[in-house]
């Protein structure tokens, strides 16, 4: 697997759209840290922040994922997230606190 700064991957991410993540709501991606441990997460939500910064571009989003776990979390930092049809990749994740269903986690994508 490439490096989560690599080329490549900068530019799946940049490609990536609210309408990317949409097909996957209530579906299960996977959170890797440490060395083989892993967070089983579901996609909540994806909410789209107005239009874009630049004329052509994407518009900002976020996509939130929520954890059954609800006695720890995961710190703010980059993860690699999983899902079968999306692929690898690397998010930056911050942890947005406890919620009715578990611990929510929020990317956003400018």
């Amino acid at each position: 697997m490439s490096s989560p700064y690599s080329p490549e991957m900068i530019q799946r991410l940049a490609n990536l759209s609210s309408d990317d993540f949409a097909p996957y709501l209530n579906h299960t991606f996977v959170i890797h840290f440490g060395q083989d441990d892993r967070l089983d997460v579901q996609l909540n939500e994806v909410k789209v922040h107005g239009e874009s910064f630049k004329k052509g571009g994407r518009k900002p989003f976020s996509v939130f994922f929520v954890s059954t776990l609800r006695d720890r979390y995961l710190p703010q930092g980059t993860y690699w997230v999983e899902h079968p049809s999306m692929g690898k990749l690397a998010y930056f994740l911050s942890p947005r606190g406890l919620g009715e269903s578990g611990m929510l986690y929020e990317a956003v994508f400018n």
